[in-house]
């Protein structure tokens, strides 16, 4: 079945569950097992010891521990567990007071996500996680939509991770140059001079500071929150 018509059936039933359920761990889980079912020509107990020994294989392959991938799993919990700290302690709350005596309208309302969006520039994920819990208030009292709001996160945090050395993804870039350059090139050097190349970052970044500035909404962006 590999390579055939039946491989769109696993993101199918993903789509589907997704839009059925709302719940995107079990959609995605019943797509990985449509998935290893397919692998496996349909056989549970194969499907079965597949899946399992993917699962293995992350942390452990046989002959050593993966600590890369342990240790990305556990960072990407401790992005859940600030985002839930910071949420519980009342930052979230705070912030919305204090934004609602300087934010007049939705625009406004925008632009702080935009804001925030690129002055959080550690981590994309740690961006989304934190924007995303900080502004939703501001943006639900100014009918800012969810999808407005989702368009502004997603548009601020990779773009502004990906131009910036101090983040992640800059870490990991200046980290192959260490690699592919010769050993006379500063890596760091190199990633900043490749920062003006960067259309897709600028571009996305210029786009939605213009709509975020000018209430710009289009399609579902229209929907009030």
């Amino acid at each position: 079945m590999v390579g055939s018509v039946y491989t769109l059936i696993p993101p199918l039933i993903v789509i589907l569950m997704v839009i059925a359920t709302k719940k995107i761990l079990l959609s995605i889980s019943s797509g990985i097992v449509a998935s290893a079912l397919l692998l496996n020509q349909l056989q549970p107990t194969d499907t079965a010891k597949d899946i399992v020994s993917t699962a293995v294989g992350i942390f452990y392959d046989g002959k050593t521990v993966n600590t890369d991938n342990i240790l990305l799993i556990l960072f990407i919990l401790g992005l859940g567990i600030i985002t839930a700290f910071i949420e519980k302690n009342g930052g979230t709350v705070g912030f919305a007071r204090w934004a609602q005596k300087h934010v007049k309208n939705a625009a406004m309302a925008q632009m702080v996500a935009v804001v925030l969006g690129i002055l959080i520039f550690i981590d994309d994920y740690f961006n989304a996680l934190t924007v995303g819990e900080v502004s939703r208030s501001l943006t639900d009292k100014y009918k800012v939509s969810r999808e407005k709001l989702a368009y502004l996160i997603d548009s601020t945090s990779a773009p502004v991770c990906s131009i910036c050395p101090l983040s992640s993804w800059g870490a990991y870039i200046i980290a192959l140059y260490a690699v592919l350059l010769p050993p006379t090139a500063a890596p760091l050097n190199q990633f900043i001079s490749t920062i003006p190349y960067n259309f897709y970052a600028i571009f996305a970044l210029g786009v939605v500071i213009f709509s975020a500035g000018f209430n710009i909404n289009v399609g579902k962006m229209n929907d009030v929150a």
